[in-house]
């Protein structure tokens, strides 16, 4: 069974990738982090924001959290103020991006 991430930014404004399509994340500032999804023919960075000086500890747990998850979605919702990860308090922002 293949699973998912759900990123709800508000009632309109939502992204699903399927989690093999996870490539990275990145420490972006002390309240932001960005996830990277690849999944052809586009690219996605989601902007998370954290705790302020949480990066290493948030990028971490991102790590377990889409390795270890048993269930089919995991969802990281804005609107309903739901996240797999403490740390993580809203989504800032869904980029297309261009990975090289």
């Amino acid at each position: 069974m293949e699973k998912y991430v759900l990123f709800v930014n508000n009632s309109t404004d939502f992204l699903m990738f399927p989690l093999k399509a996870f490539i990275g994340a990145k420490y972006l500032s002390a309240t932001t982090m960005d996830l990277y999804f690849e999944k052809a023919p586009l690219s996605y960075k989601i902007t998370l924001t954290i705790d302020s000086g949480s990066g290493a500890i948030v990028t971490l747990k991102t790590a377990e959290l889409f390795s270890r998850f048993k269930g089919p979605v995991i969802i990281f919702d804005d609107v309903k103020g739901f996240w797999p990860i403490e740390e993580v308090s809203g989504i800032s922002s869904f980029t297309k991006v261009i990975i090289k």
